[in-house]
Formats: structure tokens, sequence, C-alpha cells
């Protein structure tokens, strides 16, 4: 598990800020390769495992989960691996391995994912038109199934994400 000079690690999470909003902890994962992690404030609501989070409306590292199905993937800014309370901050998955990515029931190995219309969730992309392409942000690694991690009951897949918020 990768750690800061400070000490902090990418499961630290407290309610006083440890680093600078927007900083980046590189990882490697063994043979899954480099996991980016970001630092955030989750900033309107608390983060649970696998929410797909994105920037609030003025601060691009004061994440909220996702609110609508496409957003763009210039504003997905990561995946929660742990929980992270309201007024919290913490790292989120930006780039790699995510082990966990909460989807909408219908999420296929194989398939590009964007966000869907509940919020924090993920689902396949049809890629059927330019709205959709743009939203892309993973790679689902396999299908979505209901799993218990941190005590929270979710519908959970592992997929490659590359968040560019």
């Amino acid at each position: 598990m990768g750690f800061t000079a400070s000490g902090i690690t990418t499961t630290t999470v407290t309610t006083t800020q440890q680093a600078p909003l927007g900083f980046e902890l590189t990882v490697p994962n063994g043979d899954k390769g480099l996991q980016t992690w970001v630092y955030v404030k989750a900033d309107t609501e608390a983060l649970v495992v696998g929410d797909v989070c994105m920037q609030t409306t003025n601060t691009r590292f004061n994440v909220k989960e996702v609110t609508a199905a496409k957003i763009p993937a210039g504003q997905i800014v990561g995946v929660a691996q742990h929980a992270i309370a309201l007024n919290s901050y913490g790292f989120i998955i930006k780039r790699g391995y995510a082990d966990y990515v909460f989807g909408d029931g219908s999420v296929t190995a194989g398939s590009s994912i964007i966000s869907a219309s509940n919020v924090g969730d993920a689902k396949n992309a049809t890629l059927t038109n330019a709205d959709e392409v743009a939203a892309v942000f993973g790679l689902a690694l396999a299908d979505d199934a209901s799993a218990v991690v941190g005590g929270v009951t979710r519908v959970l897949f592992a997929a490659t994400v590359n968040c560019q918020g």
C-alpha cells in the first residue's frame, strides 16, 4: 500500500485536510499495474465503496456521487474504494485497477462503462452516440453482482478506470 511523505495512505480518511486537494499518489498494485489515487473532500455527501464521483459545481476536488447518466468523462474524478464520511478527506482511485465500482445491475465484463442514472453508479456504454463515447471512463473486468463490502450491500464489479476530472 502506498503512502505519502507525511505518512498518509490511500485508505487514510480524516476530518482535517492532510494533503493538498488534487494531490495524486501512484502506487504499484502487483500484476495489476499502477494505480493513481487522488486526494479529495466528500463535500456534499458521504461516499461509500464503489461510488463513481464527480466534481461539485465549482470546486474540482470537492466531490459527490455522479448524479445522472452520461456525465462527461472530464467531470468524473474517480471511484471510492472505501467509505469517506461527509466533510471528510481521503483518496479515491483515479486511474488503474479498481476492485469496486458500483453497477446498475446490468454491467457485463468487457464493456466500456459510463455513469448511469442512479446516483453513484455505472452502466454499460452502447457507444451509439457521441454523448456516450465522451462519457466513457473505464472498462468492466467482470459482470456486476451483489456483494457486501464494508458492511454495505451493493452491486459491484472490478474495472480498469481512467478518470479525467
